[in-house]
């Protein structure tokens, strides 16, 4: 079984609650260094979970147990790093600290600056996707620093950068914010100094996108899902604000649903409209709105009417339901467009749609 399906299986088991089925699984993996990964990848889903505890701390346990067969103080320095990530996962603060200190003083013991690259290229990465960006960031600057000067022949040269911008690289992809480019930027000095030209123009591209991202954020995804580039408004979105997010998540769902995939857009709204109605989301009164009308457009009536409703000024909220007003009387529900209309606080708004409901 490959990595990637190990990894499906692994997450459906811990999905049905099957955590000693999972490890089993672990198990079977015969190279120790993708056992541990394995291990860890099932010790940071569970984690947090009371009821897993024990299994949380079996595993755990059982790394520490694997780590005493590597002899590289490098590697062991990765293993650290990983349990540090694991921690963090979970929710365990302290004991992140703890092994990403431990992970850190393993790769200073180390006088090859070969070695030391090795291991702060593995060590930043999991301080990155435990969100200690800065960290990671001058980490894997050092690691940089330490393979340019190390006395090596030129193919483990490109070996060893090629596996620094990777890693780096699997950092930046899990940022979604303005501190992505840095990442990026890294890497991109990085595949330049490789004359890897391809991959320099795709991370140009992916830096380009995030900036134009971070300066027009909703007016961009209606840009290019005006020209049917669906692929490119979803990877706009990562880098959006929550409010911006919301919003545009919406007009996905809304082209979806223009385009007959009304079960895709309709997964979108699900998920999106409990978070603005729970108040998990905060918007203004004209996002609102704005929003209301999208789920309009979607036929999407009471949704429309539930964020309508947390509109406070009243002649925004007002607009809002005499457009909702008016598309229930068209489609002929006489009782409930009125049971709106009596919503409706503006008294002229008010007035309108009645004398459009009388004739």
């Amino acid at each position: 079984m490959g990595s990637v399906l190990v990894f499906e299986r692994i997450d459906e088991l811990i999905k049905e609650g099957k955590i000693r089925e999972a490890i089993d699984l672990a198990h079977k993996i015969s190279e120790r260094d993708s056992k541990i990964e394995v291990l860890g990848h099932i010790a940071a889903k569970i984690g947090g979970i009371e009821e897993f505890e024990e299994y949380y701390f079996f595993i755990i346990n059982e790394i520490l147990n694997l780590m005493k067969f590597f002899s590289e103080d490098w590697k062991r320095a990765k293993i650290y790093a990983l349990l540090g990530y694991v921690a963090h996962e979970a929710g365990r603060e302290r004991d992140s600290e703890k092994y990403f200190k431990i992970a850190l003083e393993q790769i200073y013991k180390l006088k090859d600056p070969l070695w030391r690259a090795r291991g702060l290229t593995e060590v930043a990465y999991y301080f990155g996707i435990s969100g200690r960006l800065s960290e990671a960031y001058e980490l894997f600057k050092l690691a940089k620093e330490f393979i340019e000067t190390s006395k090596i022949t030129h193919s483990f040269y490109i070996e060893l950068m090629d596996r620094l911008g990777k890693q780096i690289l699997a950092v930046a992809e899990r940022i979604y914010t303005k501190d992505a480019l840095k990442f990026y930027e890294l890497a991109k000095k990085i595949y330049e100094e490789l004359e890897m030209s391809v991959r320099v123009k795709t991370i140009e591209q992916k830096i380009a996108l995030i900036k134009i991202a971070l300066k027009d954020g909703t007016s961009l995804i209606k840009r290019v899902l005006e020209i049917g580039d669906i692929d490119s408004a979803i990877e706009v979105i990562k880098y959006l604000k929550n409010e911006e997010r919301a919003i545009a998540l919406l007009e996905v769902a809304k082209w979806l649903y223009q385009k007959g995939k009304q079960k895709y857009a309709f997964d979108i709204v699900h998920d999106v409209v409990p978070q603005i109605i729970g108040g998990k989301i905060k918007l203004h009164d004209h996002d609102l709105a704005y929003i209301a009308n999208l789920l309009i457009l979607m036929d999407r009536d009471d949704d429309a009417f539930q964020i309508a409703m947390n509109i406070k000024d009243e002649f925004e909220l007002s607009k809002v339901l005499g457009l909702l007003a008016k598309k229930i009387l068209k489609r002929g529900d006489i009782a409930k467009a009125k049971e709106i209309i009596e919503s409706i606080p503006d008294e002229i708004i008010k007035e309108s749609v009645l004398q459009e409901m009388k004739g």
